[in-house]
């Protein structure tokens, strides 16, 4: 017996159900989960001691591309999963490594999580007087059914067992390494983090993370970086492993090509696209990119909706789509703004008809005045 595919309609709902178990307020009081974990993210960047302002977290570019003659996956490809949490929790790994404080005489970087996986840790440097967990850092969705659930452990059970299987793919994939700490029950806890733009196995041994460093010139495309908002404002937990891929190589090709990201947009052809990031149908991502914001797509002209040209004897073959990020957009609260975008997406509304109705609703509720 064969399963019958879901329909888009049933994609999306299912894809809004998730997000909406971000955020519903737990049956007995408190915050939501999204609420929690951007309060976790904002506790360690209060915790930094140092006039060093943190600004953006650095991501080597080898985790996101491949030299042009390797087949196959990049090694960001291989963390994704269409149902898991690996890359999410990876990519947190990294901003909770980036956040520390530096240590003192230059000391090199610990790359062992320093949060324990289910419980709040006694530490006097954090505002609260207590270091996060990782079940309240990672802010995971529920399944739709433990989201039904009157019980607040159900949930807590179904993250932690998207955590562990998060991670469990980390080790496997050379990403992480689970190490059973002293005194500690299961070798979830203290995990280390390994170096995101090498091969790490048996083979040719493990290499253990440090915070990449900019270079001069063309070596500073080296290191690709992601704005603080991308964590504090929920878009890590919004969007899904295509969408954040797709975005994190945009980032990537704005800032490789400055010039012409702000005159007029980054492109990628096909050949390009497949040789350097192994991006195929995955690249269709920016279209609900745009829609949430987040990028602006110049398109051909020539070109209808679905990027086609119909008269290519008299038009010809046209010209790609060209990309410029918008940065602003990341001040929007992520989940909501991604549902909203997908209800819209679900009922037939174009981007430019999205557009005028955000445009028509920011008129309808004017921003306050600042009183200040």
């Amino acid at each position: 017996m064969t399963s019958t595919p879901r329909t888009v309609p049933d994609r999306i709902e299912k894809r809004i159900t998730r997000l909406e178990s971000l955020l519903d307020l737990p049956p007995r009081g408190g915050a939501s989960a999204l609420q929690v974990g951007i309060e976790a993210r904002q506790a360690l960047l209060a915790a930094r001691t140092s006039d060093d302002a943190l600004r953006e977290i650095r991501l080597r570019t080898k985790f996101l591309a491949k030299p042009s003659e390797v087949a196959g996956p990049t090694r960001i490809q291989h963390v994704s999963t269409s149902k898991g949490a690996a890359l999410k929790v990876l990519l947190l790994a990294l901003f909770e490594l980036q956040a520390r404080s530096p240590r003192p005489s230059g000391a090199s970087l610990i790359p062992r999580t320093q949060l324990a996986l289910e419980r709040e840790t006694p530490d006097a440097g954090m505002p609260s007087g207590e270091r996060p967990s990782w079940i309240n850092l990672a802010a995971l969705p529920t399944a739709d059914a433990t989201r039904r659930s009157t019980h607040a452990s159900s949930r807590r059970r179904n993250r932690l067992r998207q955590l562990h299987s998060a991670l469990e793919r980390l080790d496997q994939l050379g990403r992480i390494e689970l190490k059973k700490a002293p005194g500690e029950h299961h070798r979830y806890e203290a995990f280390w983090v390994l170096d995101e733009g090498r091969a790490n196995d048996s083979s040719l041994g493990l290499t253990r993370y440090t915070v990449p460093e900019f270079g001069r010139g063309r070596e500073r495309r080296e290191i690709t970086t992601i704005p603080l908002e991308f964590f504090l404002h929920g878009w890590i937990d919004a969007l899904n492993d295509n969408e954040i891929i797709t975005y994190l190589i945009l980032r990537l090709m704005a800032q490789a090509h400055p010039r012409v990201h702000a005159t007029s947009g980054v492109f990628l052809t096909s050949g390009f696209r497949l040789s350097m990031f192994n991006l195929d149908r995955g690249f269709e991502a920016h279209r609900m990119l745009a829609r949430y914001g987040l990028i602006t797509t110049r398109p051909d002209p020539r070109r209808s909706a679905r990027g086609t040209i119909h008269q290519q004897r008299t038009d010809g073959k046209g010209n790609l789509h060209q990309f410029q990020l918008n940065d602003a957009a990341l001040s929007q609260d992520a989940p909501a703004r991604v549902i909203t975008c997908l209800q819209r997406y679900a009922d037939h509304l174009t981007l430019n008809e999205s557009r005028q109705r955000d445009r028509d609703e920011a008129e309808q509720n004017p921003p306050l005045p600042d009183t200040h």
